[in-house]
């Protein structure tokens, strides 16, 4: 079981709640996702955890149920919010024909029911088709990656083979997909008028 599948299996039977998380990046105006900050925060709440319930790290806190229907609130209510940001830029700036409005959803995090719902949700509220592959479609990116990797190296293409070719590959941390709209979504300070709830 991976660990976003632990998480969602344990969040289940647990209060979403329970304990609070900061909203990411709510001072931006922009629809970029950030989940570090989720993430120190959810290392703090397991220290104290650990702590209070004298339990020795690696070994599971009462209320772990509780600390990952929060946590799965906290990373569902980000996606939902950055989402919901960026239609409302694609409206003003009318992006999409208003008949053909269409999200879709893959990868690990698609695999997550509680996250296909409240998207799910957000696109019934706000107009769009929802389309999402089965579960069993939505692996995991870096396994779906290894995966090309090695389907590659099978076929013999696309692959470098000498050490002259592989240290002369420039790496790039980010790289660039279509035109970057960041600075026009920005500039337009998009909010919502009323957060769709889910």
């Amino acid at each position: 079981m991976s660990g976003g599948q632990a998480i969602e299996y344990l969040a289940a039977t647990g209060n979403p709640r329970a304990y609070e998380f900061p909203t990411p990046m709510w001072k931006y105006r922009d629809c970029s996702f950030s989940f570090s900050g989720l993430k120190n925060s959810l290392f703090k709440i397991i220290s104290r955890l650990e702590e209070k319930y004298e339990v020795e790290g690696g070994n599971i806190i009462p209320p772990i149920n509780d600390v990952c229907a929060s946590f799965q609130y906290a990373v569902t209510k980000h996606l939902v919010r950055q989402t919901q940001k960026a239609m409302v830029y694609i409206d003003v700036r009318d992006l999409l024909p208003k008949t053909n409005k269409i999200l879709v959803v893959s990868g690990g995090v698609a695999c997550n029911h509680y996250i296909r719902r409240a998207l799910q949700k957000l696109c019934d509220t706000t107009g769009y088709q929802f389309h999402c592959p089965p579960p069993n479609l939505c692996t995991d990116n870096g396994i779906m990656i290894a995966w090309n990797g090695m389907e590659r190296l099978k076929a013999k293409t696309g692959v470098l083979y000498k050490k002259e070719d592989i240290e002369a590959v420039v790496y790039q941390s980010k790289c660039q997909i279509g035109t970057d709209l960041t600075d026009d979504v920005r500039s337009l300070g998009i909010h919502a008028q009323k957060w769709v709830k889910f």
